[in-house]
């Protein structure tokens, strides 16, 4: 654990490690105290947060201070988690106004769970949709996703923070410094969803080929069936199938080259392929656990060598991107006692646990 100088005026409540942070909650009398605490304990905030601070310190606010933690020194890279705070509040409440000093702008989503479609001023509805809270898939429908129209909460972290709010929002905006002087009080309105119908350069360009395409079949069957019965020498025939070949590749060219820059074209959002590859991905999973569990006293760099040849023999499914984590695609391990178990968080966040000490391997 990470210890402080202390400060008058200023109280460390908690202090913790978490993940890859020390976190320290603290409660302040001043800002000018604060501000003390924060440079002195190595943080070298800008003096121009004193107002701001001042104003969270009127209000009763408590302040979270944050530091990352770089073990690994070696790795040049690495990622890290977020962070989750909790705090009652009389109406949902993003804090901005620290945010705001000596920034320039930034963009900003938020994603909100509430009992209604959510708004907040300078920012527009990006999404809305209604949320369900289906039992977790069986072994043999993990790989399907979910299927139908509202948003699946399977995640076990997003379950217990939203509880059972029936709407989730998408709210979006670029706030200038003068826009995060205040902050963004979150309302309800009304139970309207919100689907904004996506389009991509790709599908117009589908598009184009495919009405290029047949631009030129017909050219070729005009030139073939508008040949003069008079005129059906081969040398005619010949003649008009080559313009009618010329004319159907211009035909082409011109519409594939154009329509993605004239038209905009829904994206194509079809997800037939994704039980294929989360069949292999379940598939080469549980290979990891089955070839862990026949290691005599495995090590956490057998698991990870095993990975590695895993990732390596995947055949045309990639998993260069196979990542510690919960994110979709991602996985957890820990051992028990005498194996392995790994959770692989699947479509829409959906966990799947695979025991190497579970008999049935089918």
């Amino acid at each position: 654990m990470k210890s402080y100088e202390a400060v008058a005026g200023v109280e460390v409540l908690q202090e913790a490690t978490i993940g890859d942070y020390d976190v320290a909650v603290l409660s302040a009398d001043e800002s000018e105290s604060l501000v003390s605490w924060l440079n002195g304990n190595g943080y070298h905030v800008p003096d121009t947060i004193e107002p701001v601070a001042k104003a969270y310190i009127d209000e009763d606010w408590y302040f979270t201070a944050v530091r990352l933690r770089r073990d690994a020194v070696d790795k040049e890279e690495s990622s890290t988690h977020p962070l989750a705070f909790r705090f009652e509040a009389d109406q949902p409440v993003y804090p901005m106004r620290l945010t705001a000093v000596d920034s320039e702008g930034l963009s900003v989503d938020l994603y909100v769970f509430g009992p209604e479609r959510a708004k907040a001023d300078g920012f527009e509805v990006a999404y809305c949709n209604q949320t369900a809270f289906p039992p977790l898939p069986e072994l043999n429908e993990w790989a399907r996703g979910w299927q139908g129209d509202q948003v699946p909460v399977w995640h076990p972290e997003l379950a217990s923070r939203v509880g059972k709010a029936p709407f989730v929002s998408k709210l979006s905006a670029r706030l200038a410094p003068t826009q995060m002087q205040r902050d963004i009080q979150i309302g309800w309105d009304g139970d309207s969803v919100y689907a904004p119908r996506p389009y991509s350069r790709s599908a117009a360009k589908r598009l184009g080929t495919n009405v290029g395409l047949t631009g030129l079949g017909v050219c070729v069957l005009l030139a073939v069936f508008l040949v003069p019965k008079a005129r059906t020498g081969h040398d005619s025939l010949a003649n008009h199938l080559g313009v009618g070949v010329t004319l159907g590749f211009i035909f082409w060219i011109v519409v594939a080259s154009l329509i993605p820059y004239v038209v905009p074209v829904a994206a194509d959002l079809n997800r037939g392929y994704r039980p294929i590859y989360w069949l292999n991905h379940q598939h080469y999973l549980q290979q990891l656990v089955w070839s862990f569990s026949a290691i005599e006293n495995p090590t956490p760099e057998d698991f990870e060598k095993l990975k590695n040849e895993i990732q390596a023999s995947a055949s045309w499914i990639s998993y260069d991107d196979m990542k510690i984590g919960d994110a979709e695609g991602e996985l957890t391990y820990e051992w028990t006692d005498g194996g392995l178990v790994i959770t692989a968080y699947g479509p829409d966040g959906a966990p799947l646990r695979i025991d190497s000490n579970e008999p049935d391997r089918d």
